[in-house]
């Protein structure tokens, strides 16, 4: 190979690590966040009764949700669903968990997902999380609170067990934080503040007093088994179960019997 060769083929290379960089620059969000909106005069089409809420806990910002409420309620479920869809996909989860539990169960849409506006980062879905809990709590005079958090959800559950009083907390293949979900990404930054989202559930595991229960598949390739075992490593006390579900991916966990007992043991 000439010299001229090698400094072409460097240059080629320099060329690409830089376009990566400012590929993820442009597109990492819309990488993480993969909401579909609905226009604000949208109409749920449900084959279910539910109750829809809309919260703002800021002049430029609304929350939507759906509250689903059983015929003779345990509690409330918070549940803080994965990075896709918007609610007219997870109404049918939260509605699936108040048929067979007996659980009322608030969802709500982040930002930008589904009817939700407001502009969005870290901060504010946790923010966001803490309003309404704070909301089933005082308005709607819920004092058994049940927090489920899925893939992204469980980042949002788990600071919201460490900063309010929770009868448990349900992770349901969760992550350590987004830097170990996504490695490669990270180490080719040539500017790491880029990745702007941390949920670091890592560092905020053991503010947590309530019971933890994290479920997590075996070939789960979106959020490797291996960080739901290091989260679980991490936790200090003794009230916490980790459910391994052999062969469970990421998004068909509640399709195996040991997910379904195992929600039914928390539950009921």
């Amino acid at each position: 190979m000439s010299f001229s060769s090698l400094w072409i083929g460097l240059a080629t290379l320099l060329g690409l690590y830089m376009l990566y960089n400012a590929f993820f620059l442009l597109f990492h969000e819309k990488i993480l966040f993969q909401g579909d909106q609905l226009v604000d005069d949208h109409e749920f089409t449900f084959d279910f009764q539910y109750e829809e809420v809309n919260l703002n806990p800021s002049r430029d910002v609304r929350l939507n949700g759906l509250l689903l409420k059983s015929d003779t309620t345990k509690g409330l479920i918070l549940y803080f669903h994965g990075n896709s869809g918007n609610l007219e996909r997870w109404g049918h989860m939260a509605n699936d968990i108040r048929q067979k539990h007996g659980y009322d169960v608030l969802v709500i849409d982040y930002r930008t997902y589904g009817k939700s506006r407001g502009e969005r980062n870290e901060v504010a879905l946790y923010e966001d999380a803490t309003f309404v809990y704070d909301y089933a709590y005082h308005q709607l005079e819920y004092e058994n609170i049940i927090v489920h958090g899925r893939s992204l959800g469980t980042a949002i559950g788990t600071y919201l067990a460490a900063n309010r009083a929770v009868s448990h907390l349900i992770l349901e293949t969760p992550m350590t934080r987004l830097r170990e979900v996504i490695p490669v990404l990270d180490f080719l930054l040539v500017y790491k503040p880029w990745l702007e989202y941390e949920f670091n559930s890592l560092a905020r595991i053991n503010e947590i007093s309530c019971p933890i229960t994290i479920l997590h598949g075996t070939e789960d390739a979106v959020v490797p088994f291996e960080l739901g075992r290091q989260l679980y490593a991490e936790i200090e006390q003794s009230n916490k179960k980790f459910i391994t579900i052999d062969n469970g991916k990421h998004n068909n966990l509640d399709t195996f019997e040991i997910y379904q007992q195992t929600m039914e043991q928390i539950l009921n």
